[in-house]
């Protein structure tokens, strides 16, 4: 690694806001589109994380730039910059978000503050996993190798990819940029036959019986193989979702690659995945490598799972993960995403698949759809939540993200917002029932008590 000197940068890089991913990771996102990282993005950044070249102002797409080049994007050279100030910068909103509802909770004496190294658990974990690693970057490197400009010259260790968008479920709170099943209900919904991810638009067409998006097909192309070829022996951590990673040929020719090559032995691989359609096949592949640890989403539990991730099977989802159990290599994390919807989801997930003898969780804070957020929850509302997770038998680390932000975001909007932005999740979620045959209200009745005055 090499690059110009900052000294202004080497004395205000701080264990309070540095991140290893924008110097030593990149995501290619459903359209073959680089992104900062899968949690980059939020209401206020119109980029979405998506990087463009700061000569012709085009988003930079696998096909049409280096990863080198991604990894010095105007926006990745922007929040390097920012690191260097020891700032916060807005693409980040969602981690800083989840930071701070750990922290709202240590400062009212709920639990002592979790570290990595001196670093909050947020940014310590995604930091940690990087920074000891051959041709990792930590946080005496950064300003060795940074230019004054915030661009670098190395190649990135990992890699966060998702194929495409072809998915065999269409939930909830998902979008088309993410989900070839959404198109119906997109057009259904908003009238438009358009969708945006990030700074560009897509269209929605039919071809015969089926609806079809103009994303271009970049993982079937040998462009995207050549560039891959430059970094896969580097390569120690690939994160991996979609769509749905299972049904992605070219998610198989990759581990192929990396198997044949000899690197799969010091990859550690992870999946985001609804796990619906794992087989054995796959499960013979994943054994080559290192480490593979699953993510699994399930946002709630029985009727509630299949009305949010319509339209999944929980019965197939239990059976599916109590498989991947014969596999030393692999390892189980329960992911939900926490909206209005499953505002009481962890009081379920966690006590069901601790039964099955599964102890990790990771609960989000939903973000999109924007009406989906629980910040527009009203005040008597928060109160209920708050009280019953105040005294419910969940240990705080199930907890502790869904009650900061809860309390975090108590006063933060006026309730003349917080009412118009409910009125728009019900009637989303009225039309969506009307769309598959569902009836949200009679699935959670829980949500029905805190939106009543609403209905």
């Amino acid at each position: 690694m090499s690059g110009g000197k900052n000294k202004e940068a080497r004395a205000m890089f701080s264990k309070n806001t540095f991140c290893a991913l924008p110097w030593a990771s990149i995501q290619i996102n459903p359209s073959g589109n680089f992104k900062i990282c899968c949690f980059s993005g939020n209401d206020n950044t119109k980029d979405h994380g998506i990087g463009k070249d700061e000569s012709t102002g085009e988003v930079m797409n696998i096909l049409t730039h280096t990863f080198e080049q991604a990894l010095n994007s105007d926006l990745h050279k922007e929040l390097r910059l920012f690191q260097s100030q020891d700032k916060r910068h807005p693409v980040c909103r969602v981690c800083w978000d989840k930071e701070d509802a750990n922290r709202k909770l240590q400062q009212e004496e709920y639990f002592e503050p979790e570290t990595i190294g001196g670093l909050s658990y947020r940014i310590g974990r995604t930091f940690t996993h990087m920074k000891d690693q051959e041709n990792g970057v930590n946080l005496e490197d950064a300003s060795r190798i940074m230019n004054s400009d915030g661009s670098i010259s190395n190649l990135p260790i990992a890699l966060d990819i998702r194929f495409s968008n072809l998915c065999n479920s269409k939930c909830i709170q998902c979008e088309p940029q993410y989900s070839t099943l959404w198109y119906s209900d997109h057009v259904a919904l908003t009238g438009k036959n358009t969708f945006w991810v990030g700074p560009k638009e897509y269209h929605i067409h039919a071809e015969g019986n089926k609806l079809k998006s103009d994303f271009v097909r970049w993982h079937d192309s040998p462009i995207w193989w050549e560039q891959f070829e430059t970094i896969k022996n580097r390569l120690l951590h690939v994160y991996i979702t979609g769509g749905e990673p299972f049904l992605q040929p070219a998610h198989e020719e990759m581990l192929d690659r990396l198997i044949s090559c000899g690197q799969a032995e010091k990859i550690r691989l992870v999946y985001d995945t609804n796990l619906t359609v794992i087989n054995d096949k796959i499960l013979q592949k994943l054994d080559r490598f290192k480490e593979v640890r699953f993510g699994i989403s399930v946002d709630d539990t029985e009727k509630r799972y299949e009305l949010i991730r319509y339209p999944s099977s929980w019965r197939k989802l239990n059976e599916n993960i109590l498989r991947l159990k014969k596999h030393s290599n692999m390892f189980c994390t329960i992911t939900s995403c926490v909206g209005i919807f499953d505002v009481y989801a962890p009081m379920r997930v966690v006590p069901h698949f601790q039964n099955f003898g599964f102890d990790k969780f990771s609960f989000r804070l939903l973000r999109s759809p924007k009406c989906y957020d629980l910040r527009w929850y009203p005040r008597k509302a928060k109160d209920k939540i708050i009280k019953a997770y105040e005294e419910s038998d969940l240990k705080l680390q199930h907890k502790a993200m869904t009650l900061g932000y809860v309390k975090n975001t108590y006063n933060s909007d006026s309730e003349e917002v917080c009412a118009q932005n409910i009125k728009s999740f019900i009637a989303r979620s009225d039309a969506l029932d009307k769309l598959r045959g569902t009836d949200w209200k009679e699935t959670f009745p829980d949500v029905v008590e805190l939106l009543e005055n609403f209905l």
